[in-house]
């Protein structure tokens, strides 16, 4: 086993650009595949890129290293090993269940990148991956980079790579933005009147059913039974739902054409692009403070606000939990319970 093209466990260690060092390490063959098993560790100084290298020459001739070769190369065969760590972490009582319920919804949204090599996720992946989430809450854009960041973490701990695409960012801030406008069904008529075609029927959809737009666009005609539609995928169990249809939106689903596959295809037939979907939304938007998920607000309010009981309410829209609903639509609640309080007292 060598370190770059001196001794071995020391070596000639390389300045790298960013001003780190980097030292290779070749480890021999793999005992299966017998290809040959080559490694670099990177340090900020010198001294300290060497004593990792013989660290790594140690544990690989102890048998203790994590050796290449296991066929972990990308995202997405790097996602069931983190799911592993988690569970092992869950079981020995360091995190809590809902953590690791969590991590799952985090691990959803690091999808988009499940093809890329490790090797291939530079800090400019990460941020074009971060500016595509755009719709998603602050809280949940630096939920899923905190995840990333820890499998990669993990990735370098068992010897899958030595990449730290994240050393030189910043994680984005988890504070919550603000609380969007809810939309009324005057803005619900305004928004339907203004548009047409497919655009007309989405916006229906997203109105009537407080589905999240990425719902919306993933809907197939088999998701629709003429009473119901059914969200198939989502980020929580609680996501996959079957919603009970409004007459008004019954009759607009009712009038366009029926198909198989993706009830809202593009040309193509392949599924409405976010962007695409919001840029329509722009044009015809009722008011300039409302933004889709405005509509998925003002359902829920309404609702409340109608006395239905939030764990109604909170099936509907696939919360996780009641008290998510409560917690974040107190007001609506407090007025549903005046109102009730309100009747139950007038009445006696």
């Amino acid at each position: 086993m060598n370190v770059g093209h001196g001794a071995k466990g020391d070596g000639t260690v390389e300045r790298l650009p960013s001003g780190r060092y980097r030292a290779r390490v070749d480890l021999g063959r793999h005992p299966v595949t017998g290809k040959r098993m080559r490694r670099s560790v990177t340090a900020d100084t010198k001294s300290e890129c060497r004593r990792l290298a013989r660290q790594l020459i140690s544990e690989a001739e102890s048998g203790t290293a994590a050796r290449p070769g296991t066929g972990i190369t990308t995202i997405a065969t790097m996602t069931p090993l983190y799911r592993t760590h988690i569970q092992s972490r869950l079981a020995a009582g360091e995190i809590r269940p809902k953590t690791a319920e969590v991590q799952d919804y985090y691990l959803t949204l690091i999808a988009p990148l499940s093809g890329l090599r490790l090797s291939d996720v530079t800090p400019t992946t990460i941020e074009a991956w971060q500016a595509g989430m755009s719709e998603r809450s602050r809280s949940s854009r630096r939920g899923a980079w905190l995840t990333l960041r820890r499998m990669f973490k993990l990735a370098r701990r068992e010897g899958l790579t030595s990449a730290d695409p994240f050393r030189d960012l910043t994680a984005p801030s988890g504070d919550r933005e603000k609380e969007p406008v809810p939309a009324t069904a005057d803005d619900v008529a305004a928004l339907l009147a203004a548009s047409t075609g497919r655009w007309r029927v989405m916006f229906a959809v997203l109105a009537y059913t407080g589905m999240r737009s990425g719902e919306v666009l993933a809907l197939e005609w088999r998701d629709y039974d003429g009473e119901t539609l059914r969200v198939r995928e989502g980020k929580t169990e609680r996501s996959r739902r079957a919603i009970p249809v409004a007459p008004p939106l019954k009759e607009i689903l009712n009038d366009w054409p029926r198909g198989t596959g993706l009830m809202f295809p593009t040309a193509n037939g392949t599924q409405v692009r976010h962007r695409n979907f919001l840029r329509a939304f722009q044009a015809t938007q009722p008011r300039e403070n409302l933004t889709p998920h405005s509509f998925r607000h003002g359902l829920v309010t309404n609702l409340l606000a109608a006395g239905v009981p939030v764990q109604v309410v909170s099936a509907i829209v696939g919360h996780v939990r009641a008290g998510f609903t409560l917690s974040h639509y107190a007001h609506s609640a407090t007025d549903a319970e005046r109102g009730a309080m309100h009747k139950l007292w007038v009445a006696s």
